[in-house]
């Protein structure tokens, strides 16, 4: 079980680990310094930013069922928030070693309710880059909950070349349809 909680100073090193992990699925080509992401977090704090992070924890129920603490394993936000347009970028990034547990799946839940259900938005958009091992996923879903997707010819510069990526548009009307489907537990 997963649930979302204050992003805290405290957390940051993990973020910068997973990122090293995985910097093919994010969205800049290089990699980020702790001090970067310092200054990321502070720019989240200020008034009027269009920004808004959580951390994903599970409980430890998952690894030792006799424990009853909560830990960091991902981040989600929405970002570029716009509430004229009531649209916002979803981003999502989980721990490298705890993947296809379905905790990515219960975040991005999470946070679409916070963006459709708490912020009432109408359209929540992301992008996948298809040099992203956890491509796959991401296209089942689309396809499953009938998303709003298309291809984007060669948009990232990773490892020497370039990658298409997959944008996508979830709508008000999508998501009230996806909260009451069941879905595969393969999560990214």
């Amino acid at each position: 079980m997963v649930r979302l909680d204050a992003l805290t100073q405290n957390d940051l090193p993990l973020i910068v680990e997973w990122r090293k992990a995985n910097p093919e699925g994010a969205r800049t080509p290089t990699l980020i310094t702790i001090e970067q992401e310092r200054r990321w977090f502070d720019s989240l704090q200020e008034g009027g930013c269009p920004h808004r992070y959580w951390a994903v924890q599970s409980d430890c129920g998952d690894l030792q069922p006799e424990c009853s603490c909560w830990h960091i394993v991902g981040l989600v936000g929405l970002t570029y928030i716009d509430p004229d347009n009531r649209r916002a970028e979803v981003a999502i990034l989980i721990n490298p070693a705890r993947r296809g547990q379905g905790l990515g799946k219960q975040a991005l839940m999470l946070v679409l309710a916070k963006g459709f259900d708490d912020m009432d938005l109408e359209q929540i958009y992301g992008e996948v880059y298809h040099c992203n091992p956890y491509v796959d996923w991401w296209g089942a879903r689309m396809r499953e909950w009938e998303w709003y997707h298309v291809l984007l010819p060669q948009v990232k510069r990773w490892g020497g070349r370039r990658w298409d990526a997959t944008w996508f548009l979830i709508t008000a009307p999508i998501w009230e349809r996806m909260r009451g489907q069941r879905v595969g537990d393969e999560v990214p």
